[in-house]
Protein backbone atom coordinates (compact mmCIF):
# COMPACT_ATOMS: atom_id res chain seq x y z
CA UNK A 1 0.00 0.00 0.00
CA UNK A 2 1.05 3.76 -0.93
CA UNK A 3 2.53 5.83 1.99
CA UNK A 4 0.58 8.72 0.48
CA UNK A 5 -2.54 10.13 2.41
CA UNK A 6 -5.50 8.98 1.56
CA UNK A 7 -8.15 11.64 0.67
CA UNK A 8 -11.54 11.72 2.33
CA UNK A 9 -13.87 11.86 -0.14
CA UNK A 10 -18.10 12.78 0.06
CA UNK A 11 -20.19 10.94 -2.57
CA UNK A 12 -23.31 13.23 -3.75
CA UNK A 13 -26.21 10.77 -5.73
CA UNK A 14 -26.27 7.20 -5.08
CA UNK A 15 -27.90 6.29 -8.39
CA UNK A 16 -26.93 4.08 -11.37
CA UNK A 17 -23.41 6.07 -12.05
CA UNK A 18 -22.16 5.99 -8.94
CA UNK A 19 -22.88 2.18 -8.73
CA UNK A 20 -21.69 1.61 -11.15
CA UNK A 21 -18.70 3.39 -12.52
CA UNK A 22 -18.05 5.87 -9.63
CA UNK A 23 -17.46 3.99 -6.77
CA UNK A 24 -15.97 0.58 -8.48
CA UNK A 25 -13.18 2.99 -9.91
CA UNK A 26 -12.94 5.01 -6.34
CA UNK A 27 -13.08 1.68 -4.14
CA UNK A 28 -10.04 0.36 -6.69
CA UNK A 29 -8.25 3.73 -6.19
CA UNK A 30 -5.70 3.39 -2.84
CA UNK A 31 -5.29 7.20 -1.91
CA UNK A 32 -9.38 7.67 -2.21
CA UNK A 33 -11.70 6.87 1.09
CA UNK A 34 -15.39 7.68 0.49
CA UNK A 35 -16.31 8.56 4.20
CA UNK A 36 -19.96 9.28 3.09
CA UNK A 37 -22.78 9.02 0.77
CA UNK A 38 -25.61 11.53 0.27
CA UNK A 39 -28.97 10.64 -2.01
CA UNK A 40 -32.31 11.94 -1.78
CA UNK A 41 -33.78 8.71 -1.12
CA UNK A 42 -32.60 7.34 2.23
CA UNK A 43 -32.46 3.80 0.72
CA UNK A 44 -30.15 4.40 -2.03
CA UNK A 45 -27.47 6.16 -0.02
CA UNK A 46 -27.79 3.22 2.87
CA UNK A 47 -27.52 -0.14 0.08
CA UNK A 48 -24.59 1.75 -1.35
CA UNK A 49 -22.74 2.46 1.54
CA UNK A 50 -23.36 -0.84 3.10
CA UNK A 51 -21.81 -2.58 -0.18
CA UNK A 52 -18.85 -0.37 -0.04
CA UNK A 53 -18.16 -0.05 3.96
CA UNK A 54 -19.27 3.76 4.09
CA UNK A 55 -19.62 4.97 7.54
CA UNK A 56 -21.82 7.67 7.18
CA UNK A 57 -25.35 8.40 4.94
CA UNK A 58 -26.96 11.69 4.50
CA UNK A 59 -30.14 12.82 2.39
CA UNK A 60 -29.05 16.59 2.26
CA UNK A 61 -25.94 17.46 0.16
CA UNK A 62 -25.72 20.45 2.74
CA UNK A 63 -25.57 18.74 5.38
CA UNK A 64 -22.73 16.34 4.13
CA UNK A 65 -20.71 19.55 3.20
CA UNK A 66 -20.94 21.11 6.78
CA UNK A 67 -20.35 18.20 8.51
CA UNK A 68 -16.70 18.42 7.80
CA UNK A 69 -15.68 14.26 6.97
CA UNK A 70 -14.98 15.28 3.41
CA UNK A 71 -11.79 16.72 1.59
CA UNK A 72 -13.40 16.12 -1.73
CA UNK A 73 -16.97 15.53 -2.98
CA UNK A 74 -17.76 13.35 -6.12
CA UNK A 75 -20.92 14.95 -7.78
CA UNK A 76 -22.80 12.02 -9.60
CA UNK A 77 -26.12 13.61 -10.29
CA UNK A 78 -28.07 14.16 -13.77
CA UNK A 79 -28.11 17.60 -14.75
CA UNK A 80 -31.62 18.86 -14.10
CA UNK A 81 -30.91 17.69 -10.34
CA UNK A 82 -27.93 19.82 -10.08
CA UNK A 83 -29.30 22.51 -11.07
CA UNK A 84 -30.09 23.34 -7.40
CA UNK A 85 -26.87 23.21 -6.03
CA UNK A 86 -24.35 25.98 -6.18
CA UNK A 87 -21.40 25.91 -8.87
CA UNK A 88 -19.04 26.33 -6.47
CA UNK A 89 -19.87 25.35 -2.37
CA UNK A 90 -19.00 27.63 -0.05
CA UNK A 91 -16.78 25.00 1.18
CA UNK A 92 -13.79 25.27 2.21
CA UNK A 93 -13.95 28.72 2.02
CA UNK A 94 -11.05 29.78 -0.86
CA UNK A 95 -8.29 31.80 -0.16
CA UNK A 96 -8.64 35.92 -1.15
CA UNK A 97 -6.10 36.82 -3.11
CA UNK A 98 -3.73 39.93 -2.25
CA UNK A 99 -4.13 42.72 -4.18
Amino acid sequence: MSTEKRVNIGMIGAGWWANTMHMPALAACEQANVVAVCDLIPERAEALAQKYHIPRTFTNYKELLANGLCEAVVVVMKSHSRSTMPRRPKWPPRPRKKA
